[in-house]
């Protein structure tokens, strides 16, 4: 029996000698190897995932620059034909004069009418700031707004204000500062 007490002793301490180095060595390789390469494959994958999303967007982006083209097409389309569908200077400044006359017949009284010199924008297109100040009841002024509305010109309303008169009776002010854009003449050029 003592002796074999003493072979499992001895047994025990030689699969100690050989077990403990073994687990420190699969700790170590646990910790060294293991881990950074684990590490690194997931940041690999992410990488990969990032390309390859990059790849799906890059492959719709061919129809998306067709659609864009298409679109650029359709507006370019449209600027080339808008000179056309403008007025030309010399008629859109006549029709600017007409501009007081609209208000008194729409029973607004015209306080300021200053159209600034026509600022062209390229070959073709001239833009003519308009400044109007009037006063008159808030129907007068509506008026006076649907026949500016109502004029074949194309205009952009810049800026539009409406102050009511400070006592009871008291006529209403607008101010208007409008851009009217006319064809230029090309045959000065």
């Amino acid at each position: 029996m003592n002796r074999n007490y003493s072979e499992l002793k001895w047994n025990y301490r030689n699969s100690l000698i050989i077990t403990a180095p073994l687990v420190v060595v699969t700790i170590v390789y646990f910790i060294y190897v293991y881990l950074p390469v684990q590490t690194e494959i997931a940041e690999l994958r992410r990488e990969r995932d990032g390309i390859e999303l990059l790849a799906r967007e890059s492959q719709q982006l061919g129809a998306k620059l067709e659609s864009t083209q298409q679109e650029l097409a359709a507006v370019q389309k449209f600027i080339d034909e808008q000179p056309r569908r403008l007025m030309p200077l010399e008629t859109a400044m006549d029709e600017l004069a007409s501009i007081p006359m609209l208000a008194r017949q729409a029973g607004a009284s015209m306080e300021r009418f200053e159209p600034a010199t026509a600022i062209t924008t390229d070959k073709s297109l001239a833009r003519i700031p308009v400044n109007v100040e009037c006063s008159g009841s808030l129907s007068e002024l509506f008026a006076f707004l649907g026949s500016l509305e109502a004029l074949p010109s194309k205009f952009w309303v810049d800026d539009l204000k409406l102050e009511a008169g400070r006592e009871a009776g008291q006529k209403t002010k607008c101010e208007l500062k409008l851009v009217v854009f006319a064809e230029r003449s090309t045959k000065s050029d």
